[in-house]
């Protein structure tokens, strides 16, 4: 009995004591919670690092941490990142997980994010940070289709998520085709209502494309908004700048010297490609040789007079720049410069590729050059050298980096074969087209023409194209439908579709020839008669070709009745 008091006085001091560590590690917890909401994440640190030292939630400690270091070292914490969530699980601490995938996006590492992708995704398939994530790093990846399902499951979500909307706006207008640029500009409007960096990102992206239809009224607000926000740059002003030019033509060189005044000390280079851009030739040689431009290196003063004077066909300049001992450019840049200049000289219209290009080709392709053999290949196109584009643009397409540079090249190469009359190859290139991009609406169209010209495969159906004819009712993939139902059969549908066609398209030899298959089978003889006047056979392919020559062997033998 005489211990008990003890025994009693022992428990109550243990209850004490335990009480006052709780109350301790409460109050910790508490305390870098508001330290960290506040902002001072220099404070959090001392705090945590005593729960992590003796209290017995470590990892809840260590989050809260790591929240703090990301704020006062992105770049420095991510180490700290890792080892955490080696330790833990990003689904149970999804905040760490996001600044994982944040952080790896800011430095342009995207090893380990599929994991954390993997994790996150069914907790967090309704937070819209955790999507915009996603649809970055597969924006980054060039996942189109599997970014646009992403942003349209946020948007969902969060309908007037500004980043969202501004993403969705540059993705579609990476599609090439009128439809998708006039839902560019709509979701860029929404997007550009944001008052921070996002808002004028949308702006910028307005100004900047020249696939989105800008009327006047959309220049005038283009214009007040971009020079009304906040996050002003020389360049906004100047694209503001060059709204204004676009709205008041008559005071261009008041514009122009403004602009010039205003940036051009500061920001001589920048000045220098506005110039070039807005065709102000005869302003830019002016101003690169006046003080104004002092700040601008020698390379980049010989580049934009090199570019003044081939935009304004003063090939002689260009020459003398291009020759000179000290250019400071490339022997692919240059001897391609030298085979345009020569293009341009070339009075007589040479029907075989000169020996300037030939030089520039043989350098370029040595180098692996794709921008230069991208330009010498458009050159040769235009030309009308057409083996030569061909052999060039197919290199191009070897020395692409990436899918972007590809499909840079893809069109042109597609026309070079076209133009050949090698279909079947044509058909192949299309199909690696919609390999890297998938929802290519000009390339759909052209797989399912040479499909069915080609009967490759036999028994496709007709009718796969409807949804984007329904799309874009007023595009030239309407005459591909109609083509499709005259192969099948259907001619009563295939009429009907021709019939709305825009009759524009009727300069375009495969639309013309599609109405006269119709109308010969029809037995339309006098609308046969018409289509087949305007029609030259010569710019047709060789399957084109044929189905021309038993359309008009039909007729003739009409008209002989």
């Amino acid at each position: 009995m005489s211990w008990l008091p003890f025994v009693l006085l022992l428990l109550v001091l243990v209850g004490l004591l335990g009480s006052g560590y709780w109350i301790w590690q409460g109050y910790e917890f508490s305390r870098a919670f508001r330290l960290l909401k506040a902002g001072q994440y220099a404070e959090v640190i001392p705090h945590t690092e005593r729960l992590i030292a003796f209290g017995p939630d470590k990892m809840r400690a260590r989050v809260i941490q790591v929240r703090a270091l990301i704020e006062i070292d992105a770049k420095g914490s991510i180490e700290e990142l890792t080892t955490l969530l080696a330790q833990g699980s990003a689904k149970d601490h999804p905040e760490i997980g996001l600044a994982f995938l944040q952080l790896q996006l800011d430095a342009d590492r995207l090893d380990g994010v599929d994991e954390v992708l993997q994790e996150l995704r069914t907790k967090q398939a309704a937070n819209p940070e955790f999507l915009l994530l996603q649809a970055k790093i597969q924006i980054r990846r060039e996942e189109q289709r599997e970014a646009f399902s992403t942003l349209e499951q946020l948007l969902s979500v969060d309908s007037q998520n500004e980043e969202a909307l501004l993403l969705r706006g540059q993705l579609l207008l990476r599609q090439n085709n009128r439809a998708a640029d006039i839902q560019a500009k709509s979701n860029l409007r929404q997007a550009s209502k944001h008052k921070g960096e996002v808002g004028m990102s949308a702006l910028l992206t307005l100004a900047a494309s020249p696939g989105i239809p800008l009327f006047d009224s959309d220049r005038e607000w283009l214009m007040r908004r971009i020079r009304e926000h906040s996050r002003g740059t020389p360049i906004s002003r100047l694209l503001a700048d060059t709204q204004q030019l676009n709205l008041e033509p008559g005071k261009r060189a008041a514009i122009i010297a403004e602009a010039i005044r205003r940036e051009g000390a500061k920001e001589p280079e920048l000045v220098a490609k506005w110039l070039l851009s807005n065709s102000a030739y005869a302003e830019l040689l002016v101003f690169l040789q006046s003080p104004a431009s002092g700040q601008l290196d020698e390379t980049g003063r010989w580049s934009a007079q090199l570019m003044a004077y081939m935009q304004s066909n003063d090939l002689e300049n260009a020459s003398r720049l291009l020759n000179r001992a000290d250019q400071p450019i490339s022997e692919a840049r240059r001897t391609t410069l030298l085979a345009f200049i020569g293009s341009g000289q070339d009075t007589a219209n040479s029907k075989q590729a000169t020996q300037l290009w030939r030089d520039a080709y043989a350098q370029a392709e040595e180098d692996g050059a794709f921008n230069e053999l991208l330009a010498l290949g458009q050159l040769a196109l235009r030309k009308g050298w057409q083996e030569e584009a061909a052999a060039c643009l197919k290199t191009a397409i070897a020395a692409a980096k990436n899918s972007r540079e590809e499909l840079a090249a893809i069109p042109l190469y597609l026309a070079a074969l076209t133009m050949q009359g090698k279909t079947a190859d044509a058909l192949v290139v299309v199909h690696r087209s919609l390999e890297l991009s998938p929802d290519d609406v000009g390339m759909l169209n052209n797989q399912y023409y040479l499909e069915a010209l080609l009967d490759d495969p036999a028994d496709a159906d007709p009718h796969r194209i409807a949804p984007l004819v329904e799309q874009s009712p007023a595009s030239v993939m309407r005459s591909t439908y109609s083509f499709l139902l005259w192969k099948a059969g259907l001619l009563d549908q295939a009429q009907e579709q021709f019939d709305l066609l825009n009759k524009q398209y009727l300069s375009i030899g495969s639309c013309r020839l599609g109405g006269l298959l119709i109308a010969v089978d029809q037995k339309d003889y006098p609308a046969a008669a018409n289509l087949m006047k305007g029609l030259d056979p010569a710019v047709l392919m060789p399957e084109e070709a044929v189905l021309y020559d038993q359309a008009k062997s039909v007729l003739e033998a009409h008209q002989a009745l």
